[in-house]
């Protein structure tokens, strides 16, 4: 095997911005999409078109899918707010229905290391609406985030797709299944994630049926499958995918774990403090103007003449020590209870009256 890569779609490697001409071969309606991902309240890492048009079979009433990354400032990761690490913004443009759903560069780093394809294929889209130096350099590490158990992925995916085509009888969930399985069995073989349904149909090992199947879907979004295949033979060719995929991940050469996490981490640090191209000033200086007022502060307590050992035998409360607390017995605790009568400490805790009580006191003074 040749040494391993990783690419997407039909075009080979990301493209470095956005391009019209290669939108509209993969069937991208020719709307303004750039005034959608600048319309954002945090700067976008990049973002770039998914779904049925990424995987080659968009019909003509098909919704555009963008996803992408965006970078929260640091006051909403250090504040007391939950941060907003996921972002869905649906509209309509022109006619077209669009669907912009980003994730926090940090949350995307963390998916990027948990075998999920999905967010690969997103990264790696060579319809890129949005770039920045970050999304370049997020392509440049993508190989060492491919392992062997991204067969796991794609084949969770497909079942939960094929029970749903199973249901309805639709072309959509159908391909989908076919698709997941197909660039599975790829990524496995070669080491290159190729998103793209017409190019994996065209390897050995695919359904012939598979261009008739697109032909179809282009024509509507949610047609049946009919009597394009005959069920037999898609129930036969769906299992012989999955076995395709269990051998091919058997003997695969891609690691068992990525080996991008510590670039992959420096990545994400330095575009957070605005020193790779993100697009956030000032954020190094905030940090260390914070780290500045941690030490005074430090610096001060210490000096303070009020908690200085020799003005006071108890220390200064500190988060890093543990108090220990005091334990009473049963006894101690009934030793300390307050008079129900005359609300006295240290009186008999049963008394019924307060004359009883006071008896009780007067024979004690005695």
């Amino acid at each position: 095997m040749s040494e391993l890569s990783v690419t997407a779609g039909s075009g080979g490697a990301a493209a470095t911005g956005p391009s019209v001409a290669v939108l509209q071969a993969a069937g991208v309606p020719p709307i303004d999409l750039t005034a959608l991902v600048a319309d954002q309240r945090d700067p976008l890492l990049f973002a770039t078109v998914s779904g049925a048009h990424l995987y080659g079979f968009p019909s003509r009433d098909s919704d555009v899918d963008l996803r992408g990354a965006h970078l929260l400032p640091v006051a909403a990761l250090v504040g007391l707010r939950e941060p907003e690490e996921t972002r869905t913004l649906m509209g309509e443009r022109d006619g077209v229905e669009t669907d912009l759903v980003t994730h926090d560069l940090r949350k995307f780093a963390r998916l990027l290391l948990r075998r999920n394809g999905y967010v690969l294929e997103q990264l790696l889209s060579p319809l890129v609406v949005h770039t920045t130096p970050v999304h370049q350099e997020l392509i440049a590490l993508a190989p060492g985030f491919v392992t062997s158990h991204h067969a796991h992925h794609y084949r969770g995916f497909a079942g939960p797709q094929w029970r749903l085509f199973e249901r309805t009888g639709e072309l959509k969930p159908l391909l989908y299944t076919l698709r997941v399985l197909l660039t599975g069995i790829h990524l496995m073989a070669t080491g290159r994630l190729e998103a793209h349904l017409p190019t994996l149909a065209g390897e050995p090992g695919a359904p012939a049926y598979l261009p008739e199947l697109i032909a179809a879907k282009e024509a509507a979004e949610h047609g049946a499958a009919g009597a394009l295949v005959d069920p037999e033979r898609l129930r036969a060719d769906i299992a012989a995918l999955h076995a395709r995929l269990d051998a091919a991940q058997a003997a695969t050469a891609l690691p068992d774990a990525p080996s991008g996490r510590d670039a992959l981490h420096d990545l994400v640090v330095r575009a957070r403090s605005g020193s790779a191209g993100s697009g956030e000033p000032g954020s190094a200086a905030s940090a260390s103007s914070a780290s500045a007022a941690t030490r005074r502060s430090t610096a001060s307590q210490a000096t303070s003449p009020r908690r200085t050992a020799s003005s006071s035998s108890r220390a200064a409360p500190t988060s890093s020590v543990s108090v220990p607390v005091r334990t009473r017995s049963r006894a101690q605790a009934r030793a300390r209870s307050r008079c129900i009568a005359c609300f006295q400490w240290g009186a008999p805790p049963r008394a019924t009256s307060a004359r009883s009580c006071l008896s009780r006191l007067a024979a004690k003074r005695t």
